[in-house]
């Protein structure tokens, strides 16, 4: 009998102490994976160009991402910078949001259309719809932040909707950096990027399309004005301009780049880096 109390009694003090320990820690479980913490990643230092200049720029990537199976699909990454100017930060995300909203706009008319047209027995969607965003970091670190983003959209038709933007800001001066900024002291860049941009855009175009290149799209692309330049970003020694579809060739050609060196356009200047301490 003495045997059977002390096991009755084991049982009953495992049962109290087991409902103590379920009431104390669940509510502290279900606090925790209430929790989404904000993900804030850094650019991998093993990247040279990106980190070139200084130490790593904390950056926290902003995503939507929406798949379903009938209506448009939509996946946007963009950066915002915790430790710059909410101007800049702004700029960026208002660029993707802006474009995202003329997506859906567009998508709905579309929508509305096919329905207005479709058969009877037939449910039409948008699911072929789509809207993609992505950024590439050029250089992102405690100088200088130079950035590019790519919009890739489709609303039906017969092609992609492709759109691209470029964000540089200067750290250490405190300021969105346009290009007229970053060759202050040179009056005549313009004129030399406009040569070299030629120069380089018509080999390449040859390359592909050999002496039948149509050059009238060329000429009027690179014309010495801050427009056709104003995508750009640029690294230590060089800068990079970017050429949206269209603009400087036929839309099978696509985006086009080039990339000239500091040096060729403002004489003495063959590095850029200003890192803060």
């Amino acid at each position: 009998m003495n045997t059977l109390l002390r096991i009755i009694g084991l049982i009953i003090i495992i049962g109290i102490v087991g409902g103590v320990l379920f009431y104390v820690m669940e509510p502290r479980s279900a606090a925790k994976s209430a929790i989404t913490p904000i993900q804030t990643d850094r650019i991998s230092t093993e990247n040279a160009d990106v980190q070139k200049c200084g130490a790593p720029l904390s950056v926290t990537i902003e995503k939507i991402d929406e798949q379903a199976s009938s209506s448009p699909s939509v996946s946007v990454e963009y950066p915002q910078f915790p430790t710059l100017p909410e101007k800049f930060n702004q700029e960026i995300k208002s660029a993707v949001t802006s474009r995202l909203q003329e997506f859906r706009s567009i998508a709905k008319e579309n929508t509305d259309a096919r329905k207005a047209t479709a058969a009877k027995n037939e449910t039409p969607n948008a699911s072929d719809f789509s809207f993609l965003a992505r950024w590439e970091p050029v250089q992102v670190n405690n100088a200088y932040v130079s950035l590019i983003i790519r919009f890739d959209s489709y609303v039906g038709g017969a092609n992609e909707n492709q759109e691209l933007q470029t964000f540089n800001f200067d750290i250490v001066n405190k300021q969105i950096l346009a290009l007229d900024g970053l060759f202050a002291s040179s009056t005549d860049y313009l004129s030399v990027i406009s040569t070299e941009a030629r120069k380089q855009l018509l080999e390449k175009s040859k390359t592909i399309s050999g002496d039948n290149t149509p050059t009238e799209t060329l000429i009027d692309g690179t014309v010495p004005k801050t427009e056709n330049f104003k995508n750009f970003t640029f690294t230590e020694n060089s800068i990079q301009i970017y050429f949206p579809k269209y603009s400087v060739a036929a839309g099978a050609f696509g985006e086009q780049q080039i990339v000239i060196p500091f040096s060729s356009i403002e004489p003495g200047l063959s590095k850029l880096c200003q890192a803060t301490n």
